[in-house]
């Protein structure tokens, strides 16, 4: 069988780290080409929070401010120069990262929080909201692409990755559900139920997803089938008491080991393969956030603080303890440790020591942690992103790119067009308003049909000219390229787009994409109609272009169409399903198949023929008293040769008449003293005064708690235990006690 091949968001952890492991693993997300990013929750598939694509080193200094305007706790992911940002008021945002300037932002208008960090993957934003609904938006403009409406509020933050050409998104829900989805679309591949909510946020490991649970249980799945490959109940050593999970775990792909917190101060090392505890590690207080995984160490971020932990063994090699409560995961980059706490504090520790040598306070945090990208860390606090970078970044210039994409709309093809971007450096002194640096950078693209003039550039105001030749495109198509600009102010990614005009012919499209007829009876005349039009439009006159003409046929004896050929721009169509000549209980698909010259669409039509109705189950309702020999069958009354009593605390009747109402019959052995009652496939054998039966040949009690209950004969009359008999004949028996009333339903309900 060919091996599986991974394409999945990757950082190299660090220098001599094992990538063996990663074999079938290639590099997905990369800026201008090279530069790896944060570009998801924990950074990459692994959840490692380790960013050694920056390089800065503190002490830090603010550089800019992002002014939120709300309140979150959402992390932020980059791509493309840019932030994505949630919000406590159902906004998700986007900024540009060197400037801050916002981009777009986009909401449902409801109100309701995005708790989740968003995932950046192939020109799309992946978020979940309290509503419990799943985004999906383009990374360019917001445009909302589809929603996927899950049963109760996403705080999981969604991973995605390439499996085989195959793009999955995965993400837990508070309806105690993990959900994989297809990330083009949003349909559904599988979905697994635990037996709590899942806050947790998914992993990636081998071909595999594992997340936590509420339930105290973490949880293994094939990531393409969602089978479940192992699940292991976190549990407290001492009171053996299942451990809440919120926080999400981490995989140290080398070591084939996962890690997790827990809700009741426990961190966990496991084998990834099979999920068996490697070692136990007593934090202290609460585990909400996610950890850090660096070469053989492990940092747990507990409630109190954060403990560094060798990978192997879980012995303690240092711990800060923080001042207000920590509830953002970590992040490390270039060995320091950055740390974002409720109470407002920004710090960095030494990541050899644990000793804080940098902080920074606001009036308040969240659960949003520190993020490093481009060249800065980003802290939130107080409504408002802090992006800060090291002294030797003082005095660098900030760029900014006008306008963010270049569009030259629709043009004939063997044009040759040009418009102009606008480099500016945009850092100003506050006080004197003068610019701060000096800009200089590079232009490039990926495209040969993209001309830039000037490709290098030392100024803090530069217009380049792009020019675009569509001597080589082909009609009817639309073409995108980029422009990379790289500067010591930061870097820009300008998208190029144009559309080459169409030839003038007709394009076939249909009013339906198919027919569906659902369950029907056999031998109806079903019809449906549907038009066909020429959707080539003249976008400026609404006129039609071209004139559509072609044929209509079925590829099914059951299906007819009128009519059969058309040279029409629009064309009613009549389809008609004879169901005569279709089995009972089968699922039918057939096609409608036009062919024009404006294309070819072939059209499904699908049904499926009931099967007949079974005939309606005709019950018999016996009505008894004790003490009367008057009962009912159905409301008719009828007369027992003896009243049903009371004995040893269970009924007994002549069985007779009551048998006989129920179809069946009753026979009498004097010399064994026994009766057979027979109904259908069932033979019931009883003797006088016995106290077992038996039913089909097996022997049985009359009674399993009461065996002085048996057949006896009373005044002449035989007189069995009512319950036994009909239970075993397949009738409900119902007793009241206020009235002494017996009631018989046969067959049982």
């Amino acid at each position: 069988m060919e091996r599986m091949k991974f394409k999945v968001w990757v950082v190299i952890l660090v220098v001599g780290f094992s990538l063996g492991l990663l074999g079938q693993v290639r590099p997905y997300d990369r800026v201008s080409g090279e530069e790896q990013v944060w570009s998801m929750f924990r950074h990459d598939p692994y959840h490692t929070g380790v960013a050694n694509e920056v390089e800065i080193s503190p002490p830090l200094f603010l550089h800019f401010k992002i002014n939120l305007g709300a309140e979150t706790d959402s992390s932020p992911s980059f791509s493309n120069s840019a932030l994505f940002i949630g919000d406590e008021s159902g906004f998700m945002k986007c900024f540009d990262v060197s400037s801050g300037k916002l981009l777009w932002s986009v909401s449902k208008g409801d109100n309701v929080p995005i708790k989740s960090t968003p995932a950046v993957f192939d020109g799309k934003v992946y978020y979940g909201d309290d509503y419990g609904r799943l985004f999906c938006v383009s990374q360019e403009n917001g445009d909302i692409l589809w929603t996927y409406q899950a049963g109760d509020r996403i705080a999981s933050s969604p991973l995605v990755v390439d499996i085989e050409g195959r793009k999955l998104l995965f993400f837990g829900s508070a309806d105690r559900t993990v959900y994989c989805l297809d990330a083009s679309n949003g349909t559904e591949v599988w979905q697994y139920t635990t037996n709590d909510s899942v806050y947790s946020s998914p992993v990636f490991y081998s071909g595999k997803i594992i997340v936590g649970s509420y339930d105290g249980y973490l949880y293994c799945f094939d990531a393409v089938k969602g089978n479940l490959v192992w699940k292991v109940e976190l549990k407290n050593k001492l009171l053996s008491v299942s451990q809440k999970i919120y926080s999400s775990p981490a995989v140290d792909v080398s070591r084939r080991l996962v890690f997790v917190g827990s809700y009741n101060h426990y961190f966990y090392a496991l084998n990834a393969e099979d999920g068996s505890v490697k070692w136990t590690f007593d934090a202290g207080s609460e585990i909400y956030a996610s950890p850090i995984i660096y070469k053989d160490n492990v940092i747990c971020p507990a409630v109190n603080g954060v403990i560094c932990l060798n990978e192997d063994t879980g012995t303690e090699r240092w711990r800060y303890t923080c001042s207000g409560n920590l509830f953002a995961s970590p992040s490390l980059e270039f060995g320091y440790v950055m740390l974002s706490e409720k109470s407002g504090e920004f710090s960095c520790l030494n990541m050899q020591t644990g000793e804080r040598i940098w902080n920074y306070t606001v009036a308040s945090g969240s659960k949003s942690g520190p993020v490093p990208a481009y060249e800065h860390i980003f802290f939130y606090g107080d409504k408002t992103i802090y992006a800060f970078s090291d002294k030797s970044k003082v005095g660098q210039p900030i760029l900014e790119v006008t306008p963010t994409k270049l569009d030259f709309g629709t043009v004939d093809k063997g044009s040759k067009l040009t418009q102009l971007l606008y480099v500016k450096n945009i850092n100003r002194d506050v006080i004197t308003g003068a610019t701060i640096g000096d800009l200089q950078g590079t232009v490039s693209t990926d495209s040969d049909w993209i001309t830039l003039d000037p490709l290098t550039f030392k100024s803090n105001s530069q217009t380049v000219s792009v020019t675009v030749d569509t001597s080589r495109f082909l009609e009817g198509q639309s073409y995108e390229g980029k422009i990379y600009v790289k500067t010591n102010g930061g870097n820009a990614t300008i998208k190029v787009r144009i559309s080459i005009k169409q030839s003038p012919n007709p394009s076939l499209s249909t009013s339906l994409k198919e027919i569906e007829f659902g369950n029907v009876d056999k031998g109806k005349i079903l019809e449906a109609n549907f038009y066909i039009e020429n959707s080539h439009r003249d976008p400026v006159t609404g006129k039609w272009i071209g004139e559509l003409k072609g044929t209509i046929s079925s590829d099914k004896p059951w299906i007819s169409v009128s009519p059969q050929s058309f040279e029409s721009n629009k064309q009613l169509v009549n389809v008609k399903v004879d169901t005569s000549t279709l089995e009972e209980g089968k699922d039918y698909t057939g096609f409608i198949n036009i062919v024009s010259n404006g294309g070819n669409i072939s059209l499904s039509i699908h049904l499926i023929i009931n099967k007949p109705l079974p005939p309606p189950v005709e019950r018999k309702i016996i009505i008894l008293q004790i003490g009367n020999n008057i009962f009912k069958v159905n409301d008719e009354i009828k007369t027992l040769d003896s009243p049903p009593i009371i004995k040893n605390g269970r009924t007994l009747v002549p069985i007779r008449a009551i048998v006989e109402a129920m179809g069946g019959s009753v026979s009498w052995d004097g010399t064994e003293k026994k009766v057979t009652i027979t109904l259908k496939d069932t033979v019931i054998e009883l003797w006088i005064n016995k106290p077992q039966a038996k039913v089909n040949g097996e022997l049985k009690w009359i009674d399993d708690t009461n065996h002085k209950v048996v057949p006896e004969i009373i005044n002449g009359r035989t007189m069995l235990p009512l319950r036994f008999v009909a239970e075993n004949l397949g009738a409900h028996v119902d007793w009241d006690g206020t009235t002494k009333t017996i009631t018989i339903t046969y067959p049982a309900p």
